[in-house]
């Protein structure tokens, strides 16, 4: 591993740094990073974020060129900052977190989601004396794209002393649910200390459990389109502009209201970043207007009777509907042929709502291995960055 390839890497992610540390040792070592570089991205001015809301991530690269014990062989550090900082505070950070990066190796303590480091103050946040070491995504590992090895993102939440010992008996995934249950921000270094404790007397109960789920997919959209965005700006920056801005609420209850169904929460939190209208690879991510035009002619060619002697592959029985079309698929995809990709909103007894279908006009139905619009649009960012697509001459996305 380089840091040419991760600084790369990182390019392909997060777009170019805005500043960047070179931490260098004079003596070579086989065991710890001699070389350490400290990455710094700044949310975009265009963004126009408000003072508290703007943010700064600081990244290491160098630390997965060193391998730590298993299961995390290889990996990097970042942590988010919320506010406007003075350049100084923030390098005194980056140089924090090279040392911190240094730790697994000089004494042989692997970092690994779900470990605390005590007694370390870090600079902008000097209150907290301890820092959670947890998955990017918290429940879902995030890795460099680009790479050869896997190298895993591990993020630094600091915490107060007085929220350790309640962290340490629930574990990283239930303490952050309950520090987003009591909304607070965890890259903001004035948050106060929250009362972990407390918020385990509260149910369980199914209300909740569904409200962080929500909360859970709702940013791992925005973080998908994000890596989506950056791809695009790079590489096929006319097909970047073609992106449409959010769906409004009143938009999608009037569409649910036209089609008779709910949206799923996935699909609903892409909407509310990009109503459309871009070419996902070969097909067309439609707006809603592009969705309900395709759902409405199918649906009526279907009470119209013309699919009726069109035989369905036995091989999807008791997964999808015995039917060349149900009005239950609703079609967010689709490429010049008229093929579409669509929701699954009315599965057979053994399929799931919200799986993905391939509806070929010539073939008719067929299951995909996708689960959800997350899955499927989580698959198509992933081979962005991982080299699965370029871009022709005309700025078509295709396969390699």
């Amino acid at each position: 591993m380089t840091l040419t390839k991760l600084h790369q890497a990182y390019k392909n992610w997060l777009g170019m740094p805005a500043h960047i540390i070179q931490l260098r040792r004079d003596e070579f070592s086989e065991q710890i990073p001699t070389e350490l570089d400290i990455l710094f991205f700044h949310s975009s001015e265009n963004e126009n974020l408000s003072d508290d809301d703007f943010f700064t991530y600081i990244a290491t690269a160098g630390m997965s060129r060193y391998a730590m014990q298993e299961p995390n062989a290889y990996a990097e550090l970042i942590i988010g900052v919320k506010g406007h900082h003075h350049s100084n505070d923030l390098e005194a950070l980056g140089r924090k977190i090279g040392y911190l990066a240094v730790i697994p190796f000089r004494y042989r303590i692997n970092f690994a989601p779900n470990r605390l480091i005590s007694n370390l103050s870090l600079p902008i946040f000097d209150q907290m004396t301890c820092v959670l070491v947890t998955n990017w995504f918290i429940k879902q590992p995030i890795c460099l794209p680009n790479l050869e090895s896997e190298v895993l993102m591990l993020t630094l939440y600091p915490v107060y002393q007085s929220e350790v010992q309640i962290i340490q008996q629930i574990g990283d995934i239930e303490a952050y649910e309950r520090f987003v249950h009591e909304g607070i921000d965890l890259q903001n270094p004035k948050r106060f200390p929250a009362r972990l404790e407390a918020i385990a007397s509260l149910p369980d109960n199914k209300e909740r459990r569904q409200a962080m789920k929500s909360k859970d997919v709702v940013a791992t959209i925005k973080q998908i389109w994000a890596d989506i965005e950056t791809w695009y700006k790079k590489n096929a920056p006319n097909r970047f502009e073609d992106l449409l801005s959010s769906a409004k609420e009143e938009e999608m209850s009037e569409f649910e209201s036209r089609i008779g169904l709910s949206l799923p929460e996935d699909y609903r939190a892409s909407l509310k970043i990009h109503n459309g209208d871009v070419y996902l690879h070969s097909y067309n991510y439609l707006s809603l207007d592009g969705v309900l035009n395709s759902w409405s002619n199918m649906t009526d060619l279907s009470e119209q009777g013309v699919f009726a002697d069109h035989e369905i592959l036995e091989q999807w029985g008791g997964v999808i509907q015995n039917t060349w079309w149900d009005r239950g698929w609703i079609p967010f995809a689709e490429d010049s042929g008229g093929n579409m990709i669509c929701l699954d909103m009315n599965p057979a007894d053994d399929g799931i709502v919200g799986q993905i279908l391939y509806m070929d006009i010539q073939e008719g139905p067929s299951l995909s291995e996708f689960k959800s619009f997350l899955d499927w649009l989580k698959y198509y960012r992933d081979g962005l960055h991982t080299g699965k697509y370029e871009v022709d001459e005309e700025e078509y996305i295709v396969e390699k």
